[in-house]
């Protein structure tokens, strides 16, 4: 079972707190089969742990796992260095939103216990191919999606605290003239709380 961050989102189904919604993800531990946290996090770690223990669930945190650095970047690529358990490889992939990072720890944490612990055969030189393309093979649209270079235009779905820090961070490596920020957003989000996270000198529409 493999359970990504955890942030403050979708409220109304799942709960108020970070541990709140970490009870409800954490629905996804099953008895007696190994479980993959996505990140530490300090509200919610203690609480995996528990529901982990009452169900003799193996708990791993994925970043113990992965040793991950950025090795070369631009719009379009990424070069990863990616260490672990009985690996040292680099991947390109096409995935360059800065939160992918996270995602792809995760991923790989997943696949190293499949093939360490679990004796599971995956070809992971066909995993490593694949990443180059992953964006363009499963038609990945709406996250850090580069629409146009002149002028550059992004679109990105990021809908939640965690979400839009990591786009502003990235946006902040960018140098621009004028940045304009067309928002949209549906009536469960607090869109206060999401504001007082974007730039205050950007055209918003």
């Amino acid at each position: 079972s493999v359970i990504t961050n955890i942030s403050l989102d979708h409220q109304s189904m799942l709960g108020n707190t970070l541990a709140e919604i970490a009870y409800e993800k954490g629905g996804i531990i099953k008895n007696n089969i190994p479980t993959i946290i996505g990140q530490h996090q300090e509200e919610t770690d203690c609480l995996f742990v528990k529901i982990a223990n009452e169900r003799q669930s193996k708990l791993l945190f994925a970043e113990d796992i992965i040793n991950l650095s950025v090795t070369n970047e631009n719009p379009i690529y990424r070069s990863l260095s990616i260490k672990a358990e009985g690996w040292n490889f680099e991947i390109k992939t096409d995935l360059t939103g800065d939160f992918q990072l996270k995602n792809i720890i995760t991923a790989f944490a997943a696949v190293n216990r499949l093939i360490i612990q679990e004796e599971i055969v995956l070809d992971i030189n066909k995993i490593i191919k694949k990443f180059k393309s992953l964006k363009a093979d499963t038609y990945f649209i709406g996250r850090w999606q580069i629409l146009n270079n002149k002028p550059l235009t992004i679109a990105d779905s990021a809908h939640n605290e965690d979400g839009i820090k990591h786009l502003t961070d990235q946006l902040d490596k960018i140098e621009y003239d004028q940045l304009h920020i067309v928002l949209g957003t549906v009536n469960d989000k607090d869109v206060d709380k999401m504001l007082s996270l974007f730039p205050n000198h950007a055209k918003y529409y």
